[in-house]
């Protein structure tokens, strides 16, 4: 039986980037919220979160979310990740994503979930990408999808998720959303395994059971092309 690695992604995303005009401020916050230095943090980017800079909202939003040098309170990161994501801040929509799919301070909802991970995967956030695919691939909070499951897996994978490259290997092992497939299985598992998840690694394993040694030489091969051109040839 193939295994999905289909647990979400729940680690909340903090920002790196600021806008130019409060870029200092912003790095120095930064450089000490890496040093666990969350007082001179939380001086650096309050004033510029009430100025409008969705980044500094966004990691303002971390901040109270997890408890980093203020007490610990979902409605205020709730209200510091609603002003970032009406600005577009991408990071900012995949945590409300997690708050509504986790019930972090706020009632559960799979489709206000659904709702913010889309908008977070259309930008391209990885983790946002991979979540609304296991959404679609499980039916949560939407009608189970699995072409539009396989169209997320695939651009998480391509950015480099090994649980998405697994779960990919797996919708090609049974085809499911795309024409089973081997090869890709056999690819997919085993870059998911060398990523580090351990279920690509028994899917590749499984899969290599049906294969003749001429398909798994050629998976292998488009394996390697795969790592060569950093995913854009898969």
């Amino acid at each position: 039986m193939y295994k999905r690695a289909a647990i979400f992604c729940i680690t909340i995303a903090i920002s790196f980037s600021a806008s130019l005009a409060f870029s200092n401020e912003f790095s120095e916050g930064l450089l000490a919220y890496k040093s666990q230095n969350f007082a001179i943090a939380l001086q650096k980017w309050k004033p510029l979160a009430k100025n409008g800079d969705p980044n500094a909202q966004s990691n303002m939003g971390v901040m109270y979310s997890q408890g980093n040098g203020v007490k610990k309170d979902y409605n205020v990161a709730l209200m510091w990740w609603t002003r970032a994501a009406q600005q577009g801040h991408a990071k900012a929509r995949f945590n409300l994503g997690v708050m509504y799919q986790k019930g972090w301070g706020v009632s559960i909802d799979p489709k206000k979930a659904i709702h913010w991970y889309l908008l977070a995967a259309q930008q391209g956030v990885r983790r946002a990408q991979f979540n609304l695919a296991v959404m679609y691939d499980m039916g949560t909070g939407v009608e189970q999808n699995s072409k539009n499951a396989f169209k997320w897996y695939s651009l998480a994978a391509k950015q480099g998720d090994a649980r998405a490259m697994t779960n990919l290997g797996v919708l090609y092992a049974i085809g499911k959303g795309v024409p089973e497939n081997y090869i890709e299985a056999y690819k997919w598992g085993n870059l998911g395994g060398a990523n580090g998840n351990e279920n690509g690694s028994r899917l590749r394993d499984l899969v290599e059971q049906k294969m003749t040694p001429r398909q798994i030489e050629e998976a292998q091969d488009l394996g390697r092309k795969c790592l060569e051109f950093k995913f854009s040839k898969c």
